[in-house]
């Protein structure tokens, strides 16, 4: 039986995707120059801004310290806990914000996050687990949209459900412009794994300068294999043809239940190691204990050439 092809086939612009931390604060990069929309015939591009914070609507647990970033401000960082910079201040007496230094520490005072309260606000959602997110790699497609990859790794010894990561584009001054949602091709990150994360952007403001992420949610899954099943992947044949990659293999449900529902996923990496597309497909059937199935996909990258992949598969009993 053919298997449902979900075909999601984006383009990555080129970056370094290093790992940041999930704080409830949005770390901006500026956009690559191959991605900014022209702004016209005779047009004077303007200097690339320098990173910034801006703010996130997901609170902080209080207390809580921050960490300070490269290209960080304190009136910014103030404004990211809701608070007012002299509040900041007096919570940090050493501090000079002309001297804020990478690597400080900072303390967060109590009540952050609303306006002379203590505590979080109401219908505060809890704060992620710890989750390591790439920094995005966004592309503009032919109608318009844009299309944002990243990773999110799972660095702890808990596995994670829900992971979710808000995409931000900022104008040059760092404000926020647009955001989306990035979710996951499967629905378990276990220790030590890492799956990718997709958001679509519609329609991209053509002042788009810096794009940021955040974690949005992160769940700790006791255990996973009472909802995930975990599946072997093996492959049988591979063949690169400039920006696609076929695969042939088969996958395994080794443990003792029945899968419903399978997925099957390979994942695009370039040279670089960007993450420049994946595919995702559903078998139907399922997959019965024991039992093993084959399965062909061709992913294909729409930047660059890819010069590896990985196949992911997870079972949902």
């Amino acid at each position: 039986m053919k298997p449902w092809l979900i075909g999601i086939a984006l383009c990555l612009a080129a970056c370094t995707a290093a790992p940041v931390p999930a704080p409830p604060t949005v770390t901006l990069r500026p956009v690559p120059a191959a991605t900014v929309p022209s702004a016209g015939p005779g047009a004077t591009p303007s200097a690339a801004a320098t990173p910034i914070i801006i703010a996130s609507p997901t609170p902080a647990p209080t207390p809580v310290t921050h960490v300070v970033q490269s290209g960080e401000t304190l009136i910014a960082i103030a404004v990211n806990y809701g608070l007012s910079l002299d509040a900041l201040l007096e919570a940090n007496p050493g501090v000079q914000a002309e001297f804020l230094s990478v690597g400080a520490v900072l303390v967060i005072p109590a009540g952050a996050g609303e306006a002379g309260g203590s505590g979080p606000p109401p219908g505060a959602v809890p704060s992620p687990e710890p989750v390591s997110l790439s920094l995005p790699d966004c592309h503009p497609l032919a109608n318009g949209a844009w299309a944002c990859f990243l990773n999110a790794t799972n660095p702890g010894l808990v596995a994670l459900e829900a992971v979710t990561a808000r995409v931000t584009l900022a104008g040059a001054d760092g404000l926020p412009l647009a955001e989306a949602v990035a979710y996951p091709a499967l629905g378990v990150v276990r220790p030590g794994g890492t799956v990718p994360l997709a958001a679509l952007f519609p329609t991209a403001p053509a002042s788009a300068a810096a794009i940021g992420v955040t974690a949005l949610s992160a769940l700790p899954l006791a255990d996973p294999d009472s909802r995930y099943l975990p599946l072997a992947v093996t492959v049988d044949a591979s063949q690169p043809d400039g920006a696609a990659w076929t695969i042939a293999g088969q996958v395994r449900n080794p443990g003792g239940l029945a899968a419903a529902e399978v997925r099957v996923a390979v994942v695009l990496y370039d040279a670089d190691e960007r993450l420049v597309g994946y595919r995702l497909a559903l078998l139907d059937g399922g997959l019965p204990a024991g039992e093993a199935r084959p399965f062909t996909l061709t992913a294909a990258a729409l930047s660059g050439t890819p010069t590896r992949f990985v196949a992911l598969a997870e079972g949902r009993p």
